[in-house]
């Protein structure tokens, strides 16, 4: 996955914020032409925007150069933008070698939506979160082999992994005494990594139940 091309989103939060896993991801954004009227009229939230005399500013055509802005986010970086008033692209660029398996560090980030005025999370329930598409989980980039080194505990994101009954990974210790994420078949680019659940979670599960 090389990143996606410029485009904006119909949405109606005020924003999404982006938590950059591991790896890293360049985001290309410039204002819409709704945004730059919002600030031209002095429309803007709370009035924050100031009468702008800037001769760059774009038409909202997709593609073009004007007003561009680069964000190079890193991991660790946490990004938030309005992807209804900013057209933004994204370009994975490079990433580092893994120190421990020789492996490149996969690009791997997560995003959630903004609510300024609070009224998402007043009226938010517990049958509303069922609903959501949004979930947390760390994917393949690029296709992985069978009985492959995905992560150890020393590089590891600070991401659970998905449980599932026909897991695509497993959790092994290596000749090293260190522990690993292994892939127990080949991985499709773009498929989540999962293990099957613990003892541990089934006896709790049954609890429950």
């Amino acid at each position: 996955l090389d990143g996606r091309p410029e485009h904006t989103d119909s949405v109606s939060h005020d924003g999404t914020f982006h938590y950059q896993l591991s790896g890293s991801k360049s985001w290309h954004i410039r204002p819409t032409a709704e945004l730059i009227e919002r600030r031209n009229n002095n429309e803007g939230r709370d009035g924050e925007f100031q009468k702008s005399t800037d001769a760059t500013a774009t038409t909202g055509v997709a593609g073009s150069d004007e007003g561009r802005v680069v964000v190079e986010c890193d991991e660790g970086d946490v990004f938030i933008l309005n992807t209804r008033l900013w057209w933004h692209k994204t370009v994975i660029p490079s990433q580092p070698i893994c120190k421990i398996n020789g492996k490149t560090v996969p690009s791997v980030s997560y995003a959630r939506d903004v609510y300024f005025d609070g009224t998402q999370g007043a009226t938010c329930t517990m049958a509303d979160d069922s609903k959501m598409s949004n979930l947390d989980g760390l994917y393949a980039a690029e296709a992985i082999e069978k009985d492959t080194v995905v992560f150890t505990e020393e590089d590891m994101p600070d991401c659970e992994l998905h449980r599932s009954e026909d897991p695509n990974c497993e959790l092994v210790q290596l000749d090293n005494g260190i522990g690993a994420i292994v892939s127990k078949r080949a991985i499709a680019a773009g498929e989540f990594f999962c293990i099957a659940e613990s003892s541990d979670e089934e006896d709790a599960y049954e609890e429950e139940e």
